[in-house]
């Protein structure tokens, strides 16, 4: 279960819009709920916020986490090095 300190640092990375790429994850590894659907993003959310416990779908947002500090690392060193350029 997500705590709410862990909450908050991956809302840092994570932003409003998450819930799409983390379905996408759990689609990619052949995870569905019980009634053999993909879980809902109000699943997800509900996961997220700690409000319910589901590990494929805690693991899942840790990887979108994982995927998403990369890109922004990447960002942000491309954009230093853009910067120091000019």
């Amino acid at each position: 279960m997500i705590s709410t300190n862990v909450h908050t640092v991956l809302k840092k990375v994570l932003g409003a819009r998450y819930t799409k790429d983390v379905i996408q994850e759990l689609a990619k590894n052949n995870t569905v709920g019980q009634n053999g659907k993909p879980y809902s993003p109000n699943m997800i959310t509900g996961v997220f916020c700690g409000e319910r416990s589901n590990d494929a779908i805690e693991a899942a947002i840790y990887v979108v986490y994982e995927q998403r500090l990369e890109k922004q690392k990447k960002t942000k060193k491309a954009r230093q090095r853009i910067l120091k350029q000019k």
